[in-house]
């Protein structure tokens, strides 16, 4: 089918677009954001009712001002503020929203607009803030200002990048197991999700005498 224009949105002009599986986000330059598709995994940022979904079609401001990006993940979606707040909303089911400190029950949906509290750069410190968002199904990453990359999400099939002895990754393979053993064994099944944006290490630069440089142990 040929691209068509949207006639309630004809007017205003757009800095970005971002689409999930089946729903779509739209920054206007002046800072707000559209979004319509599907939204019965809360990605639309509101509530939709089963006997109504078809409204989410319908294109519909969402409540945050002054953002300066958006990004989605399969089911789940992210905008950026112009003081580098991260917000955050949607399927949360392997916690790829990074949002923490949900009611109990609420944790795999993440229902309207949301602040990522660890990735404001207040808690980044030194100057550093979240400008580019990648999400994939049930993973999200975070590209900062100063080149480092945080992740969260499902970490099962490595996603995340987290070597085995990340302290995140033994800590939840010890609650998996049941044991309280810093140490990793073959056996331990391999944690499923973080639940926290996690700095995510990297090896060094490539240099002529180690053009494939491994990632040295972990370092907190």
């Amino acid at each position: 089918m040929d691209p068509i224009s949207i006639p309630s949105l004809a007017n205003l002009v757009y800095a970005r677009v971002a689409c999930g599986t089946d729903h779509v986000l739209a920054l206007t330059v002046h800072g707000t954001v559209y979004v319509w598709g599907n939204g019965q995994q809360a990605q639309l940022g509101r509530r939709i009712i089963e006997r109504r979904k078809v409204n989410g079609l319908s294109p519909e401001r969402l409540a945050i001002r002054r953002i300066v990006y958006v990004a989605a993940g399969n089911f789940h979606s992210f905008a950026i503020s112009e003081k580098g707040v991260v917000y955050a909303w949607g399927l949360n089911n392997m916690r790829q929203t990074g949002v923490e400190d949900l009611e109990e029950g609420d944790e795999d949906i993440v229902w309207t607009p949301t602040e990522v509290a660890s990735l404001n750069p207040a808690a980044l410190g030194e100057g550093r803030r979240v400008v580019q968002i990648s999400g994939g199904e049930h993973h999200s990453l975070f590209l900062l200002n100063d080149g480092s990359v945080y992740g969260c999400g499902r970490c099962d099939g490595f996603e995340l990048g987290l070597p085995d002895d990340h302290p995140e990754i033994l800590a939840l393979e010890a609650d998996a197991s049941g044991n309280d053993s810093t140490s990793s064994t073959a056996s331990t099944p391999r944690a499923s999700c973080v639940a926290k944006p996690t700095l995510i290490p990297f090896p060094p630069p490539p240099t002529p005498s180690e053009p494939n440089p491994k990632l040295p142990p972990f370092k907190s």
